[in-house]
C-alpha cells in the first residue's frame, strides 16, 4: 500500500501568519486573540462578559454612557420597573438569575465587578431605595 505525505498547507497571497495559525491549530491562536479582545473590553469574563456587553446596548438605546447613572436606572427600573418598559424587562432578564445559575468569579476583572453593582442597584430598588440619593454621581433625575 502506497504512503503518502501529509498534505501541506500553501497560504494564499495576502494571509498572515496568525490567521493560518488560527485556521490550523487546536484554536490556540483564536482562543489567544480572543482573550486579547476580551482584556481590551475590560470585559475578559467568559460568563459575566456577554451579559454586561447585552446591557450595555440596553443603556446606549437608551443614550446612558456614564456608569453612575447606569446604576441609578437600574434601581429606578426596579423601583418602578412599568415607567422604564420594555428597557426594564430586558435589563430584568439579564440580572434576574438564580443562584446556582450563576457562575464563581475567576477573576476581579470589570465585567464582574460591573454586573455585581448592578445587581446591588437592582436591589435597593426593589426595596423602594431613594436611588437620588444612593447614586449622587449622576446628574439625570431617573424618577420624575
Amino acid at each position: 500500500m502506497p504512503v503518502y505525505p501529509a498534505p501541506v498547507y500553501i497560504p494564499k497571497r495576502g494571509q498572515t501568519a496568525s490567521i493560518i495559525a488560527a485556521q490550523y491549530s487546536p484554536n490556540t491562536a483564536a482562543d489567544a486573540q480572543l482573550n486579547i479582545l476580551r482584556n481590551a473590553t475590560g470585559l475578559g469574563d467568559p460568563f459575566y462578559g456577554p451579559i454586561v456587553q447585552r446591557i450595555d446596548r440596553i443603556f446606549q438605546q437608551m443614550g446612558v454612557v456614564e456608569e453612575g447613572c447606569k446604576e441609578r436606572l437600574v434601581c429606578s427600573m426596579y423601583k418602578n420597573p412599568a415607567r422604564f418598559s420594555p428597557h426594564s424587562n430586558f435589563i430584568s432578564a439579564e440580572l434576574s438569575r438564580d443562584t446556582h445559575e450563576l457562575q464563581k468569579p475567576t477573576s476581579t476583572n470589570p465585567a464582574v465587578i460591573r454586573f455585581y453593582k448592578y445587581v446591588q442597584a437592582a436591589r435597593e430598588g426593589q426595596d423602594q431605595g431613594d436611588c437620588i440619593r444612593t447614586y449622587p454621581q449622576c446628574p439625570i433625575n431617573t424618577e420624575r
